[in-house]
């Protein structure tokens, strides 16, 4: 019985061990960040579109979850690569039989603003604003072109360079603004209006939390090949 004992407090304590291992290498491929959900809105459209931002100091990753009369509900996650300069692009959803599975890696300098966005003077200024947004300290900037004006809530509790990601997302009014005056931090909501005053866009924060995000966050699942 003393030999049982010994062999089963062996076993459980490998067991143990083995747990505590997968635990702290979980905890070491993950980074702090920050995950920001949006619902994006225009003046032109009525499809329904959700935003979700995963930040950390190194990467970055855009879910748009997509739907209106048309389309049901699709999610397309964009993935900047900085090493390559291309914007990884997959969807979720099923494939039919037979069919792989693939995603598409389309280089920065091929991604180009919308005519609506080809802006010739920009400025950026602090408003002097501060105020929280779902618990997280937020600073106002306005966002001045000669086509429209941005309003938008900036958080630096993550001082993280989100503005090197602007070529991939170049029709993002609120990260042109952070690009352009070099500003360190993560965008929660924002409004864009022309000159007139007539609303063009908006990101509404849904929620925005800062927590750990896993490094396969921002990995292609291996079920996808790239497209060629």
């Amino acid at each position: 019985m003393i030999i049982d004992y010994l062999k089963q407090n062996t076993v459980m304590k490998k067991i143990f061990l083995t747990t505590i291992v997968s635990f702290v290498t979980l905890l070491a491929i993950a980074d702090k960040g920050i995950v920001v959900t949006q619902k994006f809105a225009t003046a032109t459209t009525d499809a329904g579109v959700t935003l979700t931002w995963y930040v950390t100091a190194n990467n970055v990753k855009l879910s748009m979850q997509f739907k209106d009369s048309k389309v049901n509900n699709t999610i397309t996650h964009f993935i900047p690569n900085t090493k390559d300069a291309t914007l990884q692009i997959y969807t979720d959803g099923p494939v039919p039989d037979g069919v792989q599975k693939s995603y598409y890696a389309t280089p920065a300098s091929a991604i180009k603003p919308s005519t609506a966005n080809q802006y010739t003077r920009i400025d950026v200024k602090a408003s002097g604003e501060v105020k929280e947004v779902s618990g997280i300290k937020c600073e106002k900037y306005i966002i001045t072109t000669n086509l429209n004006i941005t309003e938008a809530w900036v958080t630096k509790n993550v001082k993280f360079n989100t503005y090197q990601y602007h070529p991939y997302f170049p029709d993002n009014t609120p990260l042109l603004g952070l690009y352009n005056a070099q500003i360190n931090g993560v965008v929660l909501s924002a409004v864009t209006k022309d000159l007139t005053g007539k609303e063009l866009s908006k990101y509404e924060l849904m929620g925005a939390q800062e927590k750990d995000i896993p490094a396969t966050e921002f990995s292609i699942p291996e079920e996808y090949k790239r497209a060629q």
